[in-house]
């Protein structure tokens, strides 16, 4: 299964992904990444090289993983929410050329949650948002094994041990490098496979004072507005 997983990556064709995401949003400063650490957060490795167009290599990762003849599977998204089925429909086109025939189906919320959660999703697409801009909010919901957002099902007794070790380490460079061995570790295996990361964009009237922007708080979700005033 993990030579399944890795094939996957270097299936894709990250660039066409990326083009056709920059032609849907012109403007929006998204950044190419394949790790599930962004830049800005500790423990990101910069020097990992991203994912590239590989379909030999991938055709032969398929083969060690007796799925050289290609198989089918369906890729569930969540509904309401076209630019996500827009890159389903991408991944599958680039699928298609290794004979794995790919379905996009987009769920009620409701379906695609339990879906995720019994496991019984096949390939699935969706987002992630931190609940703090810590390394450790990004890695361990998404890799340990004992984490109810783990929806992969990935297990792998190292990057259980480097999660927990930085979770409690306190020397800061110490910290980074098991968090950027363990950033390795979640590349080489692709249990999940990362495309893009953008900022949060918000927009207000110039007349508007009082609101400080809190990277904590998603866009759409409640704002503290009694320091807010508007200046006529």
């Amino acid at each position: 299964l993990i030579h399944l997983a890795q094939s996957l990556p270097v299936t894709l064709d990250p660039a066409v992904a990326y083009d056709a995401l920059l032609s849907m949003e012109p403007g929006y400063p998204f950044a190419r990444t394949d790790s599930p650490i962004p830049a800005e957060i500790e423990g990101h490795d910069a020097s990992w090289p991203l994912y590239h167009h590989d379909v030999a290599k991938a055709r032969t990762l398929l083969e060690e993983a007796s799925y050289g003849d290609g198989f089918s599977a369906l890729l569930a998204v969540n509904e309401g929410v076209p630019l996500r089925r827009r890159i389903a429909g991408l991944v599958a086109k680039s699928l298609h050329a290794l004979q794995i025939d790919v379905r996009v189906e987009a769920l009620p919320w409701a379906d695609f949650l339990d879906g995720l959660k019994r496991g019984t999703l096949s390939l699935f697409g969706w987002n992630w948002v931190p609940d703090y801009p810590d390394p450790h909010s990004y890695l361990h919901p998404l890799y340990h094994s004992m984490s109810l957002e783990n929806f992969a099902h990935y297990n792998n007794p190292d990057m259980d041990s480097l999660i927990n070790k930085a979770s409690m380490e306190t020397e800061p460079m110490a910290r980074a490098r098991l968090y950027q061995e363990a950033q390795r570790i979640a590349v080489r295996d692709a249990p999940y496979l990362f495309m893009v990361q953008g900022p949060d964009v918000v927009a207000h009237r110039d007349h508007l004072t009082g609101f400080v922007y809190n990277p904590l708080i998603q866009t759409g979700d409640p704002v503290y507005f009694y320091p807010i005033f508007k200046i006529d």
